[in-house]
């Protein structure tokens, strides 16, 4: 007995964990988790985390239900160091006109953080059964790419900043933001609904949104939307029904809906210098224009 717990004692020592590297940074890879227990990677300290290899669910039974990370504390900071967090989820769809069949999908989560202040960077999440990222308020999520997830891309809570990510093929919207964000220079195509939400008092700008099978962009009340390229989306190029709103200087083309809706509201958001054309349902619905707009290839009435 004694011979057999210093033997377990010994491999227990041996295994691989979850180091801190010189700079202070724990490294995450996938050995050290399967070896600790296996998913999810739990983060209980604050501080700043690395991954080192890929983390890959896919060996995991049920692994559509089972997230990577979890995060249950405020102030941390996670870079995937070009890594890939791999799940089982795949989301076919040779046409925007057809939905995605994603499967399997479930509740599994590639990171999952309720708590505020988290960072992420860098990296891949693919095939995860729900969302690709879920973070409190005031994260930052900045150069993921997120795809082939069973739900949203990227959920963030209010006072977000999402910048340079690529969301494609999720099975729900691709980035989906509470009030008092930044979204910029992102890419949205071929998710199953908008391409981006966002609430009130946000910012978006210098996005690409298209074949979304949702709306391009979709804005709460006294929000920006600047410079945007929103193209061949299922539904409205811009919808933003509620007010308060300024839209500018985007390309709005070939959107299945309204090119900007307002939800027929008169004066209360305004839109200058955006060029829309060949939207199904007309240019502009409600609003007031403010200088000038170009709709087909003349100023808009």
């Amino acid at each position: 007995m004694r011979n057999s717990l210093a033997g377990w004692l010994l491999l227990a020592l041996l295994a691989p964990h979850p180091s801190r590297a010189v700079d202070g940074v724990i490294e995450i890879h996938q050995q050290a988790v399967l070896a600790a227990g296996g998913f999810p990677f739990q983060i209980m300290e604050s501080g700043s985390y690395r991954l080192t290899s890929n983390l890959d669910l896919r060996g995991t039974p049920g692994a559509q239900n089972v997230s990577a990370i979890t995060v249950s504390v405020a102030d941390v900071s996670i870079d995937l160091n070009g890594f890939a967090i791999i799940g089982p989820t795949v989301c076919p769809g040779i046409s925007v006109a057809e939905p995605l069949a994603c499967a399997p999908t479930g509740s599994g989560r590639g990171i999952s953080a309720g708590s505020p202040r988290m960072s992420v960077s860098n990296g891949v999440l693919r095939g995860l059964g729900s969302v690709g990222i879920s973070c409190g308020g005031d994260c930052r999520i900045e150069r993921v790419k997120v795809e082939n997830c069973g739900s949203t891309g990227i959920h963030a809570a209010n006072s977000a900043i999402l910048i340079a990510n690529s969301a494609r093929g999720n099975g729900g919207i691709g980035i989906e933001s509470g009030g008092n964000s930044v979204i910029r220079e992102n890419t949205l195509s071929n998710n199953g609904g908008a391409g981006l939400t966002t609430e009130g008092a946000s910012v978006v700008a210098n996005n690409t949104s298209h074949f979304n099978r949702g709306a391009g962009v979709v804005i709460g009340s006294a929000s920006t939307v600047v410079a945007n390229a929103i193209t061949q989306n299922i539904g409205d190029g811009i919808s933003a029904s509620s007010s308060g709103n300024i839209v500018r200087d985007n390309s709005v083309f070939l959107n299945g809906g309204y090119g900007i809706n307002f939800g027929g509201v008169g004066s209360a958001s305004a839109y200058v210098n955006n060029v829309l054309s060949a939207n199904t349902l007309g240019s502009v619905n409600g609003g007031i224009q403010v200088g000038s707009n170009v709709c087909a290839s003349a100023l808009c009435p």
